[in-house]
């Protein structure tokens, strides 16, 4: 790029600091420009984001408030006094929802508010009337209940919410009716997997498509899960074997397939530093236990094995490191 060339851009982070580093901007101008282009944040922008820091933590503060309230004062409540403070609670948040802008962040809070509330309705309704229900049925009709509020809430923290429900409904269920019929209980890590996978999936392919889907954070996270759940099957399958698990073998093949595809897809797709180094763990994981365990079964000195193992998590840990900076180098220089 010359002289000339950084007039012709748009005004950005990046183009700025390229003509700082041509001698273009000096240290006062390049930071009067990120002043102008609003990427400092100046006064106003520090109020905003006060303002939905104490909103946050007001409305987690206060949903943590009521469910302490009642463990702390069940016994002394009539059950119509329970049902009653619930239902005038989640009645007055839908009221307000309703009466905040959506598109506002006030509204969209409430909104996730009374979400959460459904589940200590439900619960506080299984106690009084003693339904007897399974804990997984109180978690799948808080799925199911809150799956409405969900989808028009166009609302990350919400979806997020929900899917942790999901998950948790899949694990009562597995532990409550399945586990102690069948052996094969690790066969809930695959169901997890593909609950959380095409989540995962579904987000990245419309997260240039919807606005409010612009988060990472949520993607990241589950799959965070996923990671664990699939290294942990390879994991003990290259220690253990099959063990009499085929759903362990089956996992460590999902592993196979699943760690090329996430290395590809955000480092030539769509860089995400996060997920990649989730992937160089994964594999270092599984490469060391498996040295680890080779080492075990041979007749080498075990004096000398915590020393190899330790130089090679350093190995490869500065393998990683190296690597995962080249990638975002050449990702940058291909998008200049």
């Amino acid at each position: 790029m010359n002289e000339t060339d950084g007039l012709e851009l748009p005004a950005t982070q990046k183009n700025l600091l390229q003509m700082a580093r041509q001698g273009m901007l000096d240290l006062r101008g390049y930071e009067r420009a990120l002043k102008i282009i609003g990427f400092t944040p100046n006064t106003q922008k520090w109020n905003r984001f006060l303002d939905v820091l104490l909103l946050v933590l007001g409305a987690g503060l206060t949903v943590c408030g009521i469910y302490f309230f009642f463990a702390y004062n069940w016994a002394e409540m009539h059950r119509f006094v329970k049902m009653g403070i619930v239902g005038v609670l989640l009645l007055g948040l839908v009221i307000a929802t309703s009466r905040l802008p959506e598109e506002k962040l006030p509204a969209k809070i409430t909104l996730t508010v009374a979400g959460v509330l459904i589940g200590a309705l439900l619960a506080v309704y299984g106690q009084v009337y003693q339904t007897g229900a399974d804990s997984y049925k109180l978690f799948l009709g808080w799925v199911i209940l809150m799956a409405g509020w969900v989808f028009v809430s166009k609302f990350t923290p919400m979806w997020f919410i929900w899917i942790l429900l999901i998950d948790t409904t899949l694990i009562l269920y597995w532990d409550q009716m399945v586990s102690w019929r069948s052996p094969q209980y690790s066969a809930i890590q695959l169901w997890g997997f593909a609950i959380n996978g095409l989540f995962v999936l579904a987000w990245e392919l419309f997260s240039g498509k919807t606005d409010w889907l612009v988060s990472r954070w949520t993607p990241r996270i589950l799959s965070l899960i996923n990671f664990y759940i699939v290294t942990a099957a390879a994991t003990i399958f290259v220690s253990e074997g099959l063990d009499d698990d085929p759903y362990t073998l089956a996992t460590s093949v999902v592993w196979l397939v699943f760690l090329p595809a996430m290395i590809y897809v955000y480092s030539q797709k769509k860089l995400d530093l996060f997920m990649l180094t989730l992937s160089a763990i994964s594999l270092m994981t599984v490469f060391t236990t498996w040295v680890a365990n080779q080492l075990d079964q041979s007749n080498f000195n075990n004096d000398f094995v915590p020393l190899i193992l330790g130089l090679l998590i350093v190995g490869q840990t500065a393998l990683v490191v190296t690597l995962l900076l080249r990638v975002s180098k050449s990702r940058k220089e291909v998008e200049q």
